[in-house]
């Protein structure tokens, strides 16, 4: 036990153990700078996520608001289409009233 404890003791042991430390150090501090750099990647996907999703939020907002107008208008135009057409089925009744009595007219006159 003794040769061991005295045998990591040597300078040659402690450059060795020096240099493993360095290079495990070096790789953690490459692997955080990659892990940094791949965070502010996703950081720029996120802000550009948010945008999109705010981006379609608006229009979707938008697309609702001109269904609403447009079903509205869609009424507006049935109940117009609707008064139209009574109106017009009255003028057709007029007509054909109108249309007897001349037929009538013309038979008296024979």
């Amino acid at each position: 036990m003794v040769d061991k404890k005295k045998k990591a003791q040597t300078p040659r042991d402690l450059r060795k153990k020096s240099k493993r430390i360095k290079e495990s150090r070096d790789a953690l501090k490459e692997q955080s700078k990659k892990k940094a750099i791949d965070i502010k990647k996703l950081r720029g996907t996120i802000d550009d996520l948010k945008e999109s999703r705010n981006s379609w939020k608006t229009q979707y907002q938008q697309a609702v608001e001109k269904n609403i107008k447009l079903r509205t208008d869609i009424k507006d135009q049935s109940k117009l289409f609707k008064e139209s057409e009574k109106t017009i089925s009255e003028k057709d009744k007029q007509l054909l009233e109108l249309h007897r009595k001349c037929e009538e007219l013309k038979k008296k006159k024979k």
